[in-house]
């Protein structure tokens, strides 16, 4: 490689003790702004309280669409770009720019322990372990994380709708309107719905990274 390669001289850098630990803490701490930004925007957008807190930038921030001879902002696109797509993606090259860097030789050996031990947690395997090496290969502490996540999504976006549609019916009866069905029948219906929503988070979370993959290893340790 020529001697005044840019890649040769940012290596060169790296080198250096505390320029090492700077980029690894850097890189960390993007990965715990990333996955802030995914979960804040995943888990809030649903609710009412999210559109108040976020008027201005639902107003004023945008893709333009022209429909009709009428152009109008449509903001649901780019939160969804900015605060999903983005910190996913961004995660992604981190991973591989943590993977690119030298291991930092002059971190405190108290921390160094405890990544290792950290690694070695989340590496586990959980019982009944023959059951899940039969199943999918195995189930570490971390894949259970995963699906822990998965699930907790599932649960928080199910309750917020079932809620939602409860308290519409429950309005409707107390305003003495009549139902066109039996409540339980239109209930069921809604349920049927929101399990048809949930298909959203669902299909998204299908994008973030496995474990195996190593984008996860990788920003815990």
């Amino acid at each position: 490689m020529a001697k005044g390669c840019p890649i040769a001289a940012a290596r060169a850098l790296l080198a250096a003790p505390w320029v090492s630990v700077v980029a690894t803490l850097s890189v960390k701490l993007g990965f715990a702004c990333c996955f802030a930004a995914f979960f804040f925007f995943g888990f809030d957008w649903i609710t009412n309280d999210h559109y108040e807190q976020l008027e201005t930038a639902y107003a004023n921030w945008g893709i333009i669409y022209s429909r009709g001879g009428l152009v109008s902002v449509d903001a649901y696109d780019t939160m969804n770009m900015a605060f999903m797509w983005v910190p996913m993606l961004a995660a992604f090259f981190l991973a591989l720019i943590s993977r690119s860097l030298p291991s930092p030789a002059t971190l405190p050996k108290v921390w160094s322990r405890f990544t290792a031990k950290l690694g070695s947690l989340l590496r586990f395997q959980l019982p009944p372990r023959r059951f899940f090496t039969w199943w999918c290969g195995g189930m570490t502490v971390i894949d259970a994380l995963v699906l822990g996540i998965y699930l907790l999504f599932n649960i928080w976006y199910f309750q917020h709708y079932y809620i939602e549609y409860l308290k519409r019916f429950d309005a409707l009866e107390a305003a003495g309107v009549v139902l066109y069905e039996p409540y339980s029948q239109l209930m069921l219906e809604r349920v049927a719905l929101i399990f048809g929503i949930l298909a959203w988070p669902s299909l998204w979370l299908l994008f973030l990274p496995i474990p195996h993959n190593s984008l996860l290893q990788a920003c815990l340790g």
